[in-house]
């Protein structure tokens, strides 16, 4: 065998870095790929990738450069989640964001209250949602 071939201890330590930026990503593929995918899970789990990512320390500068070109692009796709009210609704009205959910409640009684339109109610919802989650960007 060609000595030349085999991996060095740093080729060794590159690859065990990119295993902790991949393996969040294994993670969530795993958690979308249930039976039962709910839309409200979605910009969670973006959260939590960026999240994981930027806790993750490298030493690499190559594994660094990669580390922040997939930031960039969840970055990208998390806004575009954003932009999507269906998507955003469900996340913030599911039972996990027990706190929010009563605060995007209580605004909704008070609008229907005062008689304001369906779009209003929305609106009301998307901007407390964009307000509450750009706490986790």
């Amino acid at each position: 065998m060609n000595q030349n071939n085999l991996f060095n201890d740093e080729n060794y330590n590159e690859i065990i870095e990119l295993e902790f930026i991949l393996k969040p990503f294994y993670d969530a593929t795993l958690l979308f790929s249930q039976k039962y995918c709910n839309a409200n899970i979605i910009i969670s789990t973006f959260i939590s990738l960026k999240n994981k990512l930027n806790n993750i320390n490298l030493d690499y500068e190559s594994i660094k450069n990669y580390k922040n070109t997939i930031l960039e692009k969840l970055n990208n796709e998390l806004n575009n989640y954003i932009e999507n009210e269906t998507i955003l609704i469900s996340t913030f009205l599911d039972i996990r964001f027990k706190k929010l959910s009563f605060l995007i409640r209580c605004c909704l009684i008070r609008a229907y209250k005062i008689n304001v339109s369906y779009k209003y109610h929305i609106k009301i919802i998307k901007n407390l949602c964009i307000y509450n989650i750009s706490k986790y960007l």
